[in-house]
């Protein structure tokens, strides 16, 4: 332990000078799970890309408000990857919580719902779980009850529901680091909320997801299970 604060203030920004992933970026495992997450997240930055070319809705207010919540659910899910591998695993969680709120708030903007006065995020996903969109569409609705399963989950990281919830690393230089297990559970929360967002939105803003050039279009398509093509293309 540092007894001067100068010392200990210029090591630390030494520290992130030298900040460098190194061995970590090669474990087999780390590259096996970012794989799985941009299997979904890539597609959504191709959709978040093509938005403003093919927006879904007549009125202008609506697509920017949609588009600019649904590029920071993007935004917090790039953070929440960088985050896991760089081993900071409950910050990632966190952060996935975050762009998983935005996500629900687009769900809401999509069908017309007053989101963005609600106070409350358990307000928030009542109500677009009420809306028909989500209620009588039998896909749509078992995609949502997982991200809302999901979202209860990673509410565990936020109040510090047990030890498992903790980081327990005082010390920058632990990191970066790579902890198998927790290193799985992050991803594959991640993994989760990428790609049922990603199902959620050709369901709700199908209209730009057909609009996508015909590469990209078979790319995000291939990312969807068969159910949903199928229902999709009826």
């Amino acid at each position: 332990m540092k007894l001067n604060k100068k010392e200990a203030e210029l090591e630390f920004v030494d520290f992130l000078r030298k900040f460098d992933l190194g061995p970590i970026s090669e474990t087999p495992k780390l590259q096996s799970n970012i794989g799985k997450c941009f299997r979904y997240y890539y597609p959504l930055l191709l959709l978040e890309a093509h938005f403003p070319k093919k927006t879904p809705w007549k009125k202008k207010d609506k697509n920017e408000e949609f588009h600019l919540y649904f590029r920071e659910a993007i935004s917090d899910i790039c953070q929440s990857i960088f985050l896991a591998s760089s081993g900071f695993y409950k910050s990632s969680q966190l952060t996935l919580r975050s762009g998983l709120e935005n996500w629900m708030r687009c769900l809401g903007l999509a069908e017309d719902q007053a989101v963005l006065a609600l106070k409350s995020t358990y307000e928030l996903l009542d109500l677009v779980g009420s809306v028909p969109a989500i209620k009588d569409n039998k896909i749509a609705k078992g995609y949502f009850n997982d991200l809302r399963s999901r979202y209860a989950s990673l509410c565990g990281y936020v109040h510090t529901a047990n030890a498992s919830h903790m980081a327990l690393v005082i010390a920058a230089g632990e990191y970066p680091r790579y902890v198998e297990k927790e290193a799985d559970e992050t991803f594959a929360a991640i993994s989760e909320v990428c790609s049922k967002i990603l199902y959620l939105f050709c369901i709700v803003a199908e209209k730009t997801y057909r609009g996508l050039h015909h590469r990209h279009f078979d790319l995000v398509s291939d990312a969807l299970p068969k159910t949903l093509k199928k229902a999709l293309n009826t």
